[in-house]
């Protein structure tokens, strides 16, 4: 996985790649100047690699996609394969002009406002030659253009332009084509919209504002939300007994009155998170002047009833009679000297 810097959530969230039944490795992005580069800071681990190619904020139909442009690629031999849907947005995507007979891709025109052309391309598998002509490509482009000038135009490559480059050196494209395959770019609010309709079932054509969601939520009554929340996760909770939970509260940024003063006042959020899932399985909220996380804890524990499992906490829980405020089959252990953290060891009979 290649991470651009900051990006320390999809690691944290994701791991050695269990959680999706993958085994994963991460690599930091080196020259951000599209996404040709981005692809070839791979090379090393998939020059001799069959790839296929997806981007991260565009749903595709049908769900056997990639399974079509395999087959094409293999029966064929073709160096690329090119996944095509219908597009009335030619000046937001790469077009693609392709001969419909055998289905080799003759050009491809990168957002060009006046096109003929009905479909553009949205995925692709390619062979270790491309991957190569990619690399060398990348490492041309280099020496031509410096990276400083390429930052101070804010240009960036587009894959389609090293495609056709592949094209014009006499490599085989071929166009795999959706006639009625969807196309949603999630970065786009009207497609967001689309896809949320789509995906949720819901009977309207249009979502709610989102200052009638505001509103709504305004509405929620917190305690009932949370109750049920925490009901809606227990089975989960349950599966993962002899986990490890991490406990910890956060105020809420625009709940804060008085920020510069000793006495400010705030909404503080606490949430139990599974390690094991990666999600949150509980959360309470608390008003700084009328309760404490130490107490919001307690109830939090209390309410998930868990036994042979550890939780981290901050050390302010740790109190001199704590093991006496802890519900029934909990103890504190292992507190070090200057330690910032503390570990609660739920066993049972203890």
């Amino acid at each position: 996985m290649i991470l651009r810097s900051g990006k320390w959530d999809l690691p944290a969230y994701l791991g050695d790649g269990k959680l999706v039944d993958m085994h994963l490795g991460y690599l930091m992005l080196g020259l951000p100047y599209g996404v040709p580069y981005t692809l070839d800071q791979a090379y090393p681990f998939v020059q001799n690699a069959r790839v296929a190619l997806g981007f991260p904020d565009i749903l595709l139909q049908p769900d056997e996609m990639y399974v079509r442009l395999i087959a094409r690629q293999s029966r064929t031999g073709a160096d690329v394969v090119l996944g095509l849907f219908p597009c009335d947005c030619p000046e937001k995507a790469g077009m693609v002009d392709f001969n419909s007979d055998n289905g080799r891709v003759e050009q491809i025109i990168e957002k060009s406002r006046q096109t003929n052309l009905r479909f553009m391309w949205a995925a692709a598998v390619w062979t270790p030659a491309f991957t190569q002509f990619l690399h060398e490509y990348v490492a041309e482009q280099e020496l031509i253009i410096s990276a400083q000038s390429l930052a101070e135009a804010g240009k960036e490559l587009p894959i389609g332009d090293v495609i056709q480059a592949a094209i014009a050196t006499g490599m085989r494209v071929e166009a795999e084509v959706f006639e009625t395959g969807v196309y949603l770019d999630i970065g786009i609010p009207e497609d967001h919209y689309a896809a949320l309709v789509t995906h949720l079932q819901l009977s309207c054509s249009r979502l709610p504002s989102d200052s009638t969601i505001r509103r709504a939520m305004m509405r929620v009554d917190f305690t009932q939300l949370a109750t049920a929340f925490t009901q809606w996760t227990a089975p989960l909770v349950e599966a993962d007994e002899a986990g490890w939970f991490a406990v910890d509260g956060k105020a809420l940024n625009g709940s804060i009155v008085a920020p510069c003063e000793t006495h400010q006042q705030f909404i503080n959020l606490v949430s139990v998170f599974s390690h094991a899932r990666g999600l949150t399985v509980a959360t309470d909220a608390y008003h700084s002047h009328q309760d404490s996380e130490m107490a919001t804890v307690e109830r939090l524990l209390g309410a998930l009833n868990l036994e042979a499992v550890r939780y981290t906490l901050d050390a302010a829980h740790c109190q001199k009679n704590s093991q006496d405020h802890h519900p029934p089959g909990q103890r504190l252990s292992d507190l070090r000297q200057g330690q910032s953290k503390i570990l609660v060891r739920a066993s049972a009979g203890n």
